[in-house]
C-alpha cells in the first residue's frame, strides 16, 4: 500500500492522536474557520469595477474568476472521490473534511465576487461557459489537473500534482488580486483573497505532510517533471490575463512570482529549490510579513477562532500537534 500504515489507523474514533502532524493541519483549519457572510464591502468593489478600474484590469480579473470559479471544484473532486480513499486514517479524514468545507467556501465567494462584478447572473454564466475548441491557458489547467484525478497515476505523483494545483495554478491570480487591494481597489475581493490565500497555504503544507505518509517517494527529478508542467501552464495563464502589462504588475513579473512559488513547495518537501527565484512584488511581502506578525491580534482578515491544542488541552492529547500558522503565510 503506497501509505504508510499505523496499527491504530482503523480505529473508529480520532483519538488518542497518532498522527499529529495530520492532526495540528485539521485543528489549522477549524480555527481559521470563516463564511462568504464575513465579506461585506461590495458596494465598494461594485463602484471600483465600473469607475475605477481600465478594460485591462477588468479583462484581468474576469480571466481570473474564470479559473477560480473551477480551480477548487477540481480539489475537491479529488479529496472526495481519491484522497479520502487513500489516506485511510481519522486524521487524515477530518482534515480532508476541513478542508472540503475550506474549498466550498471559496467557491461560494467566488461565486458572489462574480455575481457582484461581472454582470450577475448572465455574466457568471458566461465565466463558467467553455472558452471555444482552442484550449486557452485556463482550458490548460483544468485539463492538466483533471489528468491527475486518474487514480491509476501513483499516489506519491498525484499528492505532488495536486500540491502544485494548490500552490502554483492559484498563484498569479492571488498575486494579481492583491495588488489591487495594495493599491486601494476592491476591497471585499482583497479581503476574501487574504482568507483564501491563507487557507490554501495550508492546504500546500497539508500536501507535504501526505507526501512524507507516502511509501515510495519520488526522485527529484521527477518531481520537477511535475512541477516544470504546472509552472510553464501558469505563466501562460499570466501572459493571457496581461496581454499589456498594467503599472507595476506584468507577466514577466508574475512568472518570477510563479517561480518563487515552485521552490517554496519544494522546500517544504525538504528539497533544493528548482529555480532560485526572488518574488519581485512587494506588495506580497508585505501582505506575508502583516499576517505573521498580526494573525492573532487582528479582527479583519486574521480571523481566527480561539481553539487551545497541545498537551494541556482536554481535546488536544498527549500527540496534538501545536499550532504553528506562520509557514502557511509563504503562499
Amino acid at each position: 500500500m503506497p501509505f504508510k500504515t499505523h496499527p491504530l489507523d482503523s480505529r473508529p474514533v480520532p483519538l488518542p492522536v497518532v498522527r499529529s502532524d495530520l492532526w495540528g493541519f485539521y485543528k489549522k483549519l477549524q480555527r481559521n474557520h470563516w463564511m462568504a457572510e464575513d465579506i461585506r464591502d461590495w458596494p465598494q468593489d461594485v463602484r471600483d469595477w465600473s469607475d475605477a478600474l481600465s478594460a485591462g484590469q477588468r479583462l484581468l480579473i474576469t480571466t481570473i474568476l474564470r479559473f477560480l470559479l473551477r480551480g477548487d471544484q477540481i480539489i475537491i473532486e479529488n479529496l472526495e472521490h481519491n484522497f479520502v480513499r487513500e489516506f485511510p486514517c481519522p486524521e487524515a479524514q477530518l482534515m480532508f473534511a476541513a478542508q472540503t468545507e475550506n474549498e466550498n467556501t471559496h467557491v461560494e465567494t467566488y461565486t458572489l465576487v462574480a455575481l457582484n462584478l461581472v454582470g450577475g447572473e448572465a455574466g457568471l454564466a458566461e465565466l463558467l461557459h467553455d472558452a471555444g475548441p482552442t484550449p486557452d491557458a485556463v482550458a490548460r489547467k483544468e485539463a492538466w489537473a483533471k489528468r491527475w484525478l486518474d487514480d491509476k497515476q501513483p499516489l506519491e505523483a498525484r499528492v505532488i500534482a495536486f500540491m502544485c494545483v494548490e500552490g502554483i495554478f492559484f498563484s498569479a491570480s492571488f498575486c494579481a488580486i492583491a495588488w489591487f487591494k495594495a493599491k486601494g481597489l476592491l476591497p471585499a475581493l482583497g479581503q476574501s483573497n487574504e482568507y483564501i490565500l491563507r487557507d490554501e497555504g495550508i492546504h500546500v503544507q497539508m500536501g507535504a505532510a501526505l507526501y512524507a505518509a507516502c511509501d515510495r517517494p519520488l526522485s527529484y527529478d521527477a518531481i520537477a517533471q511535475i512541477v516544470r508542467a504546472a509552472v510553464e501552464i501558469e505563466k501562460a495563464f499570466a501572459r493571457e490575463c496581461l496581454p499589456n502589462p498594467v503599472p507595476e504588475l506584468s507577466a514577466s513579473n508574475l512568472a518570477l512570482h510563479i517561480e518563487r512559488r515552485a521552490d517554496i513547495l519544494f522546500e517544504l518537501l525538504g528539497l533544493a529549490p528548482l529555480y532560485k527565484t526572488q518574488c519581485p512584488f512587494s506588495h506580497m511581502s508585505t501582505f506575508d510579513a502583516e499576517l505573521k506578525t498580526n494573525f492573532f491580534e487582528r479582527a479583519s482578515t486574521a480571523y481566527a477562532k480561539g481553539y487551545e491544542t497541545g498537551p494541556g488541552s482536554s481535546w488536544g492529547g498527549a500527540g496534538a500537534a501545536t499550532i504553528d500558522i506562520t509557514a502557511a503565510m509563504d503562499f
